[in-house]
């Protein structure tokens, strides 16, 4: 995909513009929002750890009042493919196992033991995939992303080396990946 450019942004966006992305109830969205813009090439961004909740909890200011947009300067996204992968990519990583898969679903859906919430769509994961469930992720007091050591304990017990320094994310996720009837799709808790 070649880079594009908008003859306005109707956001009010540029691209030196500090995006910090937030969440009503603690971090869920804010997350994936963050990855479309980095894939489209923003490279000033930030989530708001615990969202809005925390914001609030801190007693930081906020407002009502909603603000003016102004058209600016036109806005360039340069798509970044690396950080995306594909379904045939991991087809083919099934066979080669050069990278490893994490899945962020439930343990339950990971192993096919309740239905997906999506009708038509299978219950299991991706061979050699490891499941790496969000929740498991989040410091349930605060509603906020774990502190950097403990992320590092919850992947330590799921992955064998940390540093990984090329991470992509596969776009179209169980829903894409199980609606093929040839997808190989396992169950087994191993």
């Amino acid at each position: 995909m070649a880079s594009r450019q908008h003859e306005k942004c109707d956001m009010g966006i540029s691209n030196d513009d500090h995006l910090v992305l937030y969440d009503h109830g603690g971090v869920f969205s804010a997350f994936r929002v963050y990855w479309t813009f980095k894939v489209f090439g923003h490279q000033k961004i930030s989530v708001l750890n615990g969202g809005m909740d925390a914001w609030n909890k801190g007693n930081f200011e906020t407002t009502s009042k909603i603000s003016k947009i102004v058209n600016r300067e036109r806005y360039h996204t340069k798509f970044d493919s690396t950080l995306l992968t594909t379904y045939k990519n991991i087809i083919e990583n099934i066979e080669t196992k050069e990278k490893q898969v994490i899945d962020a679903r439930s343990k339950e859906r990971f192993y096919g033991q309740v239905p997906e919430p999506r009708i038509g769509i299978h219950s299991g994961h991706i061979p050699n995939s490891i499941n790496v469930p969000f929740n498991t992720l989040i410091d349930k007091s605060t509603s906020s992303l774990l502190k950097e050591d403990e992320l590092a304990k919850v992947f330590l017990g799921q992955v064998k080396q940390l540093g990984v320094k090329e991470v992509s994310v596969f776009d179209g996720s169980w829903s894409e990946y199980a609606s093929y009837a040839e997808s190989p799709i396992d169950c087994k808790n191993t």
